[in-house]
């Protein structure tokens, strides 16, 4: 009762939301596969959308928030931070939904809703397509973006390089860019950016279009991760 109450303010605040679109899982699926066929293990799985809302509708999220009394705010001189969480510990994800509101008259309010996972089978898809097709049909509208992570856990039986070529073929990667972190004191070996036609959504970086991102990190034990993101990474890596 309490998501289905924040998921109708939500849309309400967003007011225009999509009609019915096709929904896919297919960047999701693709990095679990990629796990799998290199013998790795998820830590985590994210997807986080995010769409801006005018500034002129701030008192009513302000006063629809105070009904539901389930949130934890968070403020500094810039922003005020609502966030509520629905944890479903018998398929191990979480959901959790951020309204961002600026103290800066004239900038947007952000709505962001997150799922999340740290594994993956049958039940956990059915229940992430049945929130994804929740959103992006009845919350969000077609100015949202939809941001998708995986990252894996330390491992020090892979070989970095072939995980990365098997990524690469996989993907059909394109326009590839890599970045090597020179700082000795970072456990960041490199990132990689590219273009893949299996995934819909894509930015623009140094003018070429971008939906792969994979940052390589190995830490002082020798132990080596993968975090891949499309379009983008956006959390830390």
């Amino acid at each position: 009762m309490r998501k289905l109450l924040l998921l109708n303010l939500i849309a309400i605040l967003l007011s225009s939301p999509l009609t019915t679109v096709e929904i896919s899982t297919n960047d999701v699926e693709d990095m679990i596969d990629i796990v799998v066929n290199n013998d790795l293990e998820i830590d985590e799985w994210e997807v986080t959308i995010k769409e801006k809302v005018n500034m002129n509708k701030k008192q009513d999220i302000i006063e629809e928030i105070k009904i539901n009394d389930e949130y934890t705010r968070k403020e500094n001189e810039n922003s005020v931070l609502y966030t509520f969480e629905d944890s479903h510990n018998y398929s191990e994800t979480v959901e959790i939904y951020n309204v961002l509101v600026p103290k800066n008259k004239s900038d947007d309010i952000e709505i962001v809703a997150v799922f999340k996972g740290y594994t993956w089978n049958e039940e956990t898809k059915t229940n992430y397509t049945k929130w994804l097709r929740a959103m992006m049909n009845n919350v969000f509208t077609k100015s949202a973006r939809k941001y998708t992570c995986l990252t894996t856990e330390f491992s020090g039986i892979i070989n970095a390089d072939y995980v990365l070529n098997y990524i690469n073929e996989k993907l059909d990667i394109e326009h590839k860019q890599t970045q090597i972190d020179k700082n000795k004191n970072s456990t960041l070996d490199k990132v990689i950016y590219g273009y893949t036609p299996l995934w819909s959504q894509e930015v623009s970086i140094m003018d070429e279009p971008t939906n792969v991102q994979i940052a390589v990190i190995t830490n002082e034990m020798g132990l080596t991760k993968f975090s891949i993101g499309t379009p983008i990474l956006i959390n830390e890596y």
